[in-house]
């Protein structure tokens, strides 16, 4: 957190909601991603967390939108690279914003039993619209927003797991777990 007034302090990282650096490195040093998984990130400010934290062995592949960015180009695209590549896990980390403009893809993945896990990032806001708001403008406007209960709308059994309650994000291993059917 900076202190020394370069920025405001609602910029940085509600610490409830934000995993430590050392939780996310426990989680990475175990073996969560089966081999020849497949990790899609989708756009947005958590892209960052995934990039830097995510370590995969030979045979796993990890992807991100682009240079353009898309949001919820991996909320979709992830159903198409798991009916192409059937025997690989596909996990999409996606945030609030990204999945909520295209959750509906569920849905389908639900319908066909297409098994992809989607890890939602909740923080209830477009942060890096945010972030990129305050740098240009030095305020920040409409990004905001009140989230539905994502597991209560979903048809399928949903985690509902933070940092703070699991206290070092060892559920990756218990998501991955149960990789043989639709999970957000």
């Amino acid at each position: 957190m900076i202190t020394d007034g370069s920025h405001p302090s609602h910029m940085d990282p509600d610490p409830a909601q934000t995993p430590s650096s050392t939780a996310l490195q426990s989680t990475t040093q175990q073996p969560w991603l089966p081999a020849h998984g497949v990790v899609l990130a989708d756009a947005g400010a958590h892209l960052a967390w995934l990039g830097y934290y995510v370590e995969l062995d030979e045979g796993q592949n990890y992807r991100k939108t682009g240079t353009f960015g898309p949001m919820a180009g991996h909320v979709n695209g992830a159903i198409g690279v798991k009916l192409a590549q059937p025997d690989r896990t596909v996990v999409v980390g996606c945030g609030d914003g990204c999945y909520s403009m295209s959750g509906f893809e569920l849905m389908t993945a639900v319908e066909h039993n297409i098994p992809v896990i989607w890890v939602i990032f909740n923080d209830n806001e477009y942060k890096l619209i945010k972030i990129y708001q305050f740098a240009t403008y030095g305020e920040t406007g409409l990004v905001k927003f009140q989230n539905p209960d994502f597991a209560g709308r979903s048809p399928i059994t949903a985690l509902r797991l933070t940092a703070s309650s699991t206290g070092s994000w060892k559920w990756w291993s218990s998501v991955f777990a149960m990789a043989d059917r639709p999970w957000c």
